[in-house]
């Protein structure tokens, strides 16, 4: 039980962390690459709402 509680806190901060990489990457300009892809539905309503 304790190994399945930590796995599931693990993965609880681990989406947590990437939610926030999401956020802060498409709302900083991309410097190093010229071709930037178009931004997701999904993640522009996220930045929207802030």
């Amino acid at each position: 039980m304790k190994l399945n509680n930590f796995v599931k806190k693990s993965l609880h901060h681990f989406a947590s962390l990437a939610l926030a990489v999401g956020v802060i990457s498409t709302s900083t300009m991309c410097r190093f690459v010229l071709h930037q892809p178009e931004v997701p539905k999904k993640m522009k309503e996220l930045l929207d709402d802030k």
